[in-house]
């Protein structure tokens, strides 16, 4: 076989779109927080090894009377995260057009891409949404951005994740950029901002290591752990290889996670047996 009959396959990715309200209200400790996080994820996303492909991250800011793809899709490894400022307004059905756009873009998102995850963290209110004030979810579900997004041939299968961030925020049309069955996550300080974005982090980690990785509903899990967590103490144990281990804790990292946000700690243990096999395990245990 000659030189010619190979061809190189590029890695498939996976665009995570950061929608991030710039306004305002977003500034001092908010807008700190959501800079570190963000880089905080950059630099965890670069250290994963053995996944399906590579991550892609985007980054979108809303404030002021503008909406700045501050970065298009670029590789996790070579991408420059510049710190955000918080001014102005909050042009949210704009910065949700535009990301809708990008998605649909062929040239922008592959069609050999993964479905993108989209976190839009806000903390008010849509100043460019005209119609009337403390509008219902199926009026801002008829809102033009709002549609463009849940009808587009890709956006509409995306994953999306809300962040709601202070006790001001429009949760109403939280809801509606949703749209999934899941409820907007809720910050309150700095604290909650940064557990929210390693949440969405591992969660990203988990479907890029998944066996189907497109199958985005099996990964939105946040308000789900309540019912898994029903009981005082939860034991899971696992066993198998080096192999199977890894790939039993990538699987459950999500769930561990996200118990650590809702007050529980997590005890891990873990050993080899005679035989070589991994024995590992972790306990939930609810605070008291």
């Amino acid at each position: 076989m000659g030189l010619n009959n190979f061809t190189i396959t590029k890695e498939r990715a996976l665009p995570i779109f950061i929608l991030a309200d710039t306004s305002g209200s977003m500034s001092g400790e908010k807008i700190q927080a959501v800079n570190k996080a963000i880089s905080d994820m950059i630099t965890t996303l670069r250290n994963v090894d053995d996944i399906r492909g590579v991550f892609k991250v985007s980054i979108v800011t809303f404030g002021g009377d503008e909406v700045v793809v501050q970065q298009l899709p670029t590789d996790v490894h070579t991408v420059q995260f510049s710190e955000l400022t918080a001014v102005g307004r909050t042009p949210m059905g704009e910065a949700i057009t535009k990301v809708t756009k990008l998605i649909e873009d062929r040239e922008i998102v592959k069609s050999s891409d993964y479905l993108p995850t989209v976190v839009l963290l806000s903390d008010g209110y849509p100043t460019d949404y005209s119609g009337i004030k403390d509008a219902s979810l199926e009026q801002y579900l008829e809102w033009g951005p709002i549609k463009l997004m849940h009808e587009g041939e890709r956006s509409k299968k995306c994953m999306r994740v809300a962040m709601s961030v202070g006790a001001e925020t429009d949760l109403t049309m939280l809801r509606a950029f949703l749209n999934n069955g899941t409820e907007p996550m809720m910050a309150t300080d700095a604290d909650d901002i940064a557990k929210l974005f390693k949440w969405v982090t591992m969660s990203t980690i988990s479907r890029m290591s998944s066996v189907n990785p497109d199958d985005v509903k099996s990964f939105l899990k946040f308000d789900d752990v309540a019912t898994v967590l029903s009981n005082q103490k939860l034991t899971i144990h696992f066993t198998g290889n080096d192999i199977v281990l890894l790939v039993a804790i990538t699987a459950l990292e999500t769930i561990i996670m996200t118990a650590l946000m809702k007050d529980y700690s997590v005890e891990l243990n873990g050993e080899t047996t005679p035989d070589g096999m991994v024995k590992g395990g972790f306990k939930l245990n609810r605070s008291s």
